[in-house]
């Protein structure tokens, strides 16, 4: 009997030896099949995202404050009164905004500000897909690879940050990336092209959230003194390989302070101006009086950070103390390594803490599980013998600890326990019920959009979900439109209504501009304004009149104030 091959000839060409067929051949064989694994698991881990954001935005109905606010300045860097790439603004570190922007072009996935969960979800997938390869190379079994991963994914924390467009899971991705690259660097002995992933990998996760300061300090210092161990009589290579990892993070931070300087006259705006961390922790604070013990007692704030994240992942501390052991015991000094990057974090959260500079949230301490799922693997590159066995115990305790980070996140809107929503979030998704979280503002954005025309005076630093929900930031006059000072002076002829909020009902101080301009108008009235409509503390103000030119009926109200 013939058999028909269907396999080409194998034909010879003076331009490709046979040998380098071969060869080519096997190499696109293999790749395949690594490649198989990453697009099987990231798509797995992309659909579960993508559930998880369902449930997010649509089954609860929950939008975290600082998402809403990212998507709503990434929205107007093309769709506001004045398009232009500085409606960034210089509160928060750009990288969130800047993965945004394509997405954001989609009308489809600027409902509900979809585009920022999408990121997170693709984010998501690859902080996972980072284990995955730290697990692969170390030759772990596929099956207990990816019950590792799976661990990691559906962690409720990680599971939640993967889907709700906040930051905190791209800076675990930069850091997850930068702990990997820094680990094969030191496992080859210096090689440099991942040394250079691990300052572009620090870059990034500077671009996103300022807490990597310290995580590349610590990088530096280690990376110094492994090039010193390795050719301390070459102070050349110890100065070129500083250079090589810190020139990506120095460039980064030398173009963020720039920007502040040319836009905002302030090379440190974003760090002390009135929107920064340091202009708004003063009424947080007020509002949680439990977190103002804690500033100034060094004791009290490492007790606090210390039980809490325990609380939130019990296999951190588990792991760090096994591997501290394992790592003097081998004299495997990698470990240690890794180590002194996992609890820079948590130095770094007491340090603010102690200076009254953060408040405690869930969310600023979710980076330890991640790197939990490091120190795990850190324990795995010891072990020689049962390294399966092992694998399989660390799977036991990841699933065991997100026991307690659900427990922790059911518990924190309750007593001293302070999150960023995470505890309204579980309770409606475990009792089926929406969060009706932000009515009121989706309320009134929908009745600008539908029953008003023309402009909209408002401060987007507390009107930001109202903005965010009308999906026309295009409407709204805002601080940065540069004739926001003039209309606010004037907003007769120059808008159509005035939007406002009383301060005294939020926890930003005296932050909004149009309630400090015109203190009693939300309260009072105006003889230049109607109230045309009011939804929970908000009102919408139509424009009737000059503030400088009518009889005055609250002088207090209808005056500008010299500024």
């Amino acid at each position: 009997m013939t058999t028909v091959s269907s396999a080409p000839a194998n034909t010879t060409t003076p331009f490709v030896p046979s040998r380098i067929k071969r060869k080519s051949h096997r190499r696109s064989i293999l790749l395949l099949g690594l490649d198989a694994e990453v697009l099987l698991m990231g798509l797995t881990i992309f659909a579960i995202n993508l559930y998880a954001v369902y449930l997010v935005v649509f089954q609860v109905g929950f939008f975290f404050a600082d998402a809403t606010a990212r998507t709503r300045i990434t929205m107007q860097v093309f769709f506001s009164n004045e398009p232009k790439l500085t409606n960034l603004g210089f509160m928060w570190p750009p990288m969130p905004m800047f993965l945004q922007f394509p997405l954001v072009l989609i009308p489809a996935l600027r409902y509900k500000g979809l585009s920022g969960n999408v990121v997170t979800a693709v984010m998501g997938i690859g902080a996972a897909l980072m284990l995955m390869l730290f697990l692969r190379h170390l030759r772990i079994p596929v099956v207990i690879r990816w019950l590792i991963v799976a661990t990691f994914v559906c962690n409720p924390m990680i599971l939640l940050y993967s889907a709700n467009g906040m930051s905190e899971i791209t800076f675990s991705f930069f850091v997850l990336l930068a702990v990997y690259c820094f680990y094969r660097w030191h496992e080859t002995n210096g090689r440099w092209t991942f040394l250079t992933g691990c300052g572009l990998a620090m870059a990034g996760a500077f671009l996103t959230r300022y807490e990597s300061v310290i995580v590349f300090t610590v990088f530096g210092a280690l990376v110094a003194w492994q090039a010193f161990l390795w050719h301390f009589r070459n102070p050349h290579y110890i100065e070129s390989v500083i250079f090589l990892y810190g020139a990506p993070v120095a460039y980064a931070v030398f173009l963020w302070l720039l920007g502040n300087y040319l836009i905002m006259g302030d090379p440190l705006y974003f760090a002390r101006g009135p929107y920064s961390n340091a202009g708004t922790i003063g009424p947080q604070l007020a509002a949680l009086l439990w977190v103002v013990p804690l500033k100034g007692n060094l004791l009290a704030s490492v007790q606090r950070t210390l039980a809490d994240t325990w609380y939130l992942f019990p296999a951190f501390y588990l792991l760090s103390g096994t591997l501290f052991i394992a790592a003097i015991w081998k004299r495997v000094w990698i470990g240690l390594y890794i180590l002194a990057i996992a609890w820079s974090f948590i130095g770094f959260l007491i340090l603010n803490v102690y200076m009254g500079q953060a408040v405690w949230q869930l969310r600023m301490m979710l980076i330890e599980i991640p790197m939990a799922f490091v120190i795990g693997i850190g324990i795995l590159n010891i072990v020689t013998r049962w390294r399966g066995l092992v694998a399989i115990l660390l799977c036991f305790t990841f699933a065991l600890s997100s026991f307690s980070t659900f427990d922790s996140m059911w518990i924190s809107i309750i007593g001293q326990r302070n999150g960023s929503g995470e505890g309204l979030f579980v309770h409606s998704l475990v009792s089926g019920q929406r969060a009706h979280d932000r009515d009121n503002e989706q309320k009134i954005a929908a009745y600008i959009v539908n029953n008003t025309r023309g402009k909209v005076l408002a401060d987007d630093s507390q009107g930001t979900f109202i903005v965010f929900f009308s999906e026309s930031p295009q409407r709204f006059i805002t601080q940065g439109d540069s004739v926001f000072d003039e209309f606010l002076d004037e907003p007769f002829r120059n808008v159509e209504y005035v939007l406002i909020t009383d301060n005294k009902t939020l926890d930003v101080g005296t932050l909004n501009l149009i309630d400090r301009a015109y203190p009693n108008l939300y309260r009072d009235g105006a003889s230049w304004a109607t109230l045309e409509k009011q939804v929970g503390v908000w009102k919408l103000y139509r424009v009737i009149g000059s503030p400088n030119r009518v009889p005055f009926k609250t002088p207090s109200s209808d005056i500008s104030p010299p500024r």
